[in-house]
């Protein structure tokens, strides 16, 4: 599954729902592959939406288990992703959160196919690297190949005869409105044109139905930052500051350092340049020779302050 999707599951995969929602009204729905980004609750959205029934199923089986103590009842279900026991067009509705890992794979877009009943839909989704998604706004995607249109449209076709493609925006802007005036009006000069998010395929035996454009309104704060994300996130910024504060301290402290040591430096080197001097012609009586050790005593330091210093400088560049 995509890691744009996992990001803000709610409020990628809702809209899709919203938008085409007559086709799970008193519908047998399985929804695959949405359990762990949002907690199943998804599920719980399309069973109030109308769907007679909804299964749930997911690869995470520890998401499974939580949704299934949680929000299973008698109309929602929750399972691991295995559908050996279904039989065939045993579904109305089969909703994949995410299309890619079907993409260029005949065999699983055939189990699919097969749980479709003679009169149903594959409703799906995928994400177009070209535009601009949500989650995208407060984490880049990590960079990778992704299947295109025309790919996920040829594994589609060998199963299903009747396809329609979708396509999934982000809208970002106000609403200005008096609070007694119905109706609502879109200008998108502002917005000028972009690339789409996601591509939604819906696939069956047969076209459906003329689903309306659909504008779907989300909370200035992501549905699914409503979890704890957002906190999270904060947290992370937090963190990222205090780690710049201390590394400026670090940098800072070890910038002194290294000014000291070269002041202490050429001060040796002067010393030890003038003993140089002093001891060129003199005797080598015991007091000098007492100055010679004195002389090499400076010089083994003047070694030592050189060594502290290159590790000093060292550090300092590794803090800046």
């Amino acid at each position: 599954m995509s890691a744009t999707f996992q990001t803000l599951g709610m409020s990628e995969l809702l809209p899709r729902y919203i938008f085409a929602e007559r086709l799970c009204v008193r519908r047998r729905v399985l929804e695959i592959g949405a359990v762990a980004s949002t907690e199943g609750r998804s599920a719980v959205f399309l069973s109030g939406r109308g769907a007679r029934s909804v299964v749930a199923a997911d690869s995470d089986i520890g998401a499974v288990e939580r949704a299934r103590e949680l929000l299973e009842s008698d109309t929602i279900r929750f399972r691991g992703a295995a559908f050996d026991d279904f039989p065939n067009g045993s579904f109305d509705l089969v909703a994949v959160a995410d299309l890619a890992p079907y993409v260029g794979a005949p065999l699983l877009m055939s189990e699919l196919s097969r749980l479709v009943a003679e009169h149903g839909y594959l409703l799906g989704g995928l994400r177009n690297t070209a535009g601009l998604a949500l989650p995208t706004i407060f984490e880049a995607e990590e960079p990778g190949s992704a299947p295109t249109l025309g790919m996920l449209l040829d594994t589609l076709k060998p199963h299903f005869a009747a396809i329609r493609e979708a396509t999934q925006s982000p809208i970002l802007g106000y609403q200005l409105a008096f609070q007694s005036t119905d109706g609502l009006q879109v200008d998108g000069s502002l917005a000028g044109p972009s690339e789409a998010a996601y591509f939604v395929v819906i696939a069956g035996r047969t076209l459906p139905a003329d689903l309306d454009p659909t504008w779907v309104q989300l909370p200035p704060e992501p549905i699914a930052f409503s979890s704890g994300r957002l906190e999270k996130a904060n947290a992370s910024a937090r963190s990222w500051r205090e780690r710049s504060a201390t590394y400026k301290r670090q940098w800072e402290d070890t910038k002194i350092r290294a000014d000291e040591l070269e002041k202490l430096l050429a001060e040796c080197r002067k010393e030890l340049a003038l003993e140089r001097t002093v001891n060129a012609d003199a005797a080598r009586s015991e007091s000098d020779m007492n100055r010679i050790r004195d002389r090499e005593r400076l010089a083994l330091r003047i070694v030592k302050l050189e060594a502290e210093l290159k590790e000093a400088r060292s550090h300092s560049q590794a803090a800046k």
